[in-house]
């Protein structure tokens, strides 16, 4: 018959594994890169894109191109996260106060597990592989949610036309179970972000 501190030690080594399985883990996000950021017209923005945005044309939009060295379309389908962009004003590259969040867009549309991402043709010999990405942002939303709870697009008290501090991007994601990650953000300066809208 087995000695009480032998079931004990089994109970104890059961409790401390399934604890350590329900924690979750830190799932690696990449690095990205600022390429563009630009108004958009509404008329402009692709059909595939359109579809994953809330009331397109009832709103000002404002669109964030980048790089990322990571294929979120292949993490979706091995981790089964939901993936999505986390905007925040930033100082000296810090992330500060969260604006919003967004959705993330490939070549091809919303980013999803059934997405095929191509790396960004071009690039140097010897460099890492980058994809390109892109999202869409309302470019400016009063104190409080315009928008439905729950809506990827939520957020508040913002007007990018007048940018308080520098512009910080990033990809995130994450699970039931605590599984999670974000990217190194990518960083818009205010000037940048500021000045399209004065061309």
């Amino acid at each position: 018959m087995e000695s009480t501190f032998a079931t004990r030690s089994r109970l104890l080594l059961l409790v401390m594994a399934m604890t350590a399985a329900s924690a979750g883990c830190t799932v690696p996000m990449g690095t990205l890169r600022p390429v563009r950021a630009s108004p958009v017209d509404v008329m402009s923005i692709p059909t595939v894109d359109a579809r994953a945005l809330y009331r397109i044309r009832d709103f000002d939009w404002f669109r964030l191109d980048f790089d990322s060295d990571t294929d979120y379309a292949r993490v979706i389908r091995r981790r089964e996260l939901n993936v999505y962009v986390r905007l925040r004003w930033c100082g000296d590259g810090l992330p500060g106060r969260e604006l919003t969040t967004a959705r993330l867009f490939g070549d091809d549309g919303r980013v999803s597990a059934s997405s095929r991402l191509l790396p960004v043709s071009g690039s140097p010999p010897g460099s890492s592989v980058v994809f390109r990405y892109h999202t869409y942002v309302l470019v400016h939303v009063p104190r409080g949610p315009v928008m439905p709870a729950g809506s990827p697009d939520q957020g508040g008290d913002y007007d990018l036309r007048q940018p308080a501090d520098d512009l910080c991007v990033s990809v995130g994601g994450g699970d039931m179970v605590g599984n999670h990650g974000e990217s190194k953000p990518a960083v818009y300066s205010a000037e940048v972000v500021g000045g399209v809208f004065s061309q």
